[in-house]
């Protein structure tokens, strides 16, 4: 299986300026479900993003926000199964 089968480009506006951005499938996914939940439009997200963070590149600005994003909503609903990671992952836990 290509890794490129998962890529997926997209076009977002950073306060009206379009800039075009390659993120895996499933990361696009998670950006938006989480704008989805927020109310907010990728745009409006990105723009966001971009604010918050000045200076630093916009793709990795993105990931690390969804990431935080994802972990915060993880903290607050914790699994009593640890087996959550198994099953992403695959990967038995030693």
């Amino acid at each position: 299986m290509a890794h490129n089968m998962f890529i997926e480009s997209r076009t977002v506006r950073v306060h009206g300026v379009k800039k075009r951005l390659r993120f895996d499938r499933r990361i696009w996914d998670g950006l938006d479900e989480l704008c989805e939940r927020e109310a907010l439009t990728m745009d409006e997200f990105v723009s966001q993003a971009v604010h918050k963070y000045p200076g630093q590149p916009l793709k990795s600005v993105l990931e690390m926000m969804a990431v935080m994003y994802y972990r915060e909503a993880a903290e607050k609903s914790r699994p009593d199964d640890p087996s959550v990671l198994e099953a992403n992952l695959g990967q038995r836990r030693h």
